[in-house]
């Protein structure tokens, strides 16, 4: 089966990164519903069984017009959210913490944020969902969520140790396409990684 692995379209506070003036939970921006509507164009003509999404509200715009007209209620799952960025998301700044700041800019260890998830603290608590999402999907689903979770999962089902993510799409972009295939002995191969081609007008 094929799983489609799709990070929600852009939100306000993408207009500037940065973590420390972001909130856990921002809605899409015009763009980004262009973006999404764009993905659904790109994906008319591909049947999903179903529509999976993290229950952050981006990803849940974007899984609603992906969606749309096809017969399918978007499945919402909490276990998909992004990866909690603990106090800088409260109001912290990196500077409080310069120790871990400079280990963790390495990206030689799995190291959490401040306060919040480390890689393998991701794969944990999204592996259960995502193996019964594959389980009973016989030929291809859909799952919106978010492009740190996405790297997350493409490591643990590669085999690969998590601060290797960082190698993977910095940034995966809005509304991209990322394909992997389960083969039924279990193997996983990855087949499209941040497809964006269906972005090129979008403005």
């Amino acid at each position: 089966m094929e799983l489609w692995l799709i990070r929600h379209g852009e939100t306000r506070q993408e207009y500037a990164f940065n973590p420390e003036k972001m909130t856990a939970d921002p809605a899409l921006s015009d763009r980004g519903v262009r973006q999404a509507r764009a993905l659904a164009a790109r994906c008319r003509d591909i049947r999903f069984e179903r529509v999976e999404s993290s229950d952050l509200r981006r990803a849940v715009h974007t899984a609603r017009i992906l969606a749309e007209g096809r017969g399918i209620e978007v499945g919402l799952e909490p276990r998909f959210r992004e990866i909690d960025m603990g106090a800088l998301y409260r109001g912290a700044s990196w500077s409080d913490y310069p120790k871990l700041r400079a280990q963790w800019e390495k990206h030689e260890e799995d190291l959490p944020y401040p306060e919040g998830e480390c890689g393998w603290d991701v794969w944990d608590r999204c592996r259960a969902p995502l193996e019964a999402l594959l389980q009973s999907t016989r030929e291809r689903a859909a799952l919106v969520c978010h492009g740190g979770i996405i790297r997350c999962m493409l490591c643990g089902l590669l085999g690969l140790p998590q601060q290797k993510r960082f190698l993977l799409g910095d940034p995966l972009e809005n509304c991209s396409i990322t394909v992997v295939a389960a083969k039924d002995d279990g193997r996983i191969r990855l087949h499209t990684f941040n497809d964006c081609a269906h972005l090129a007008r979008i403005k």
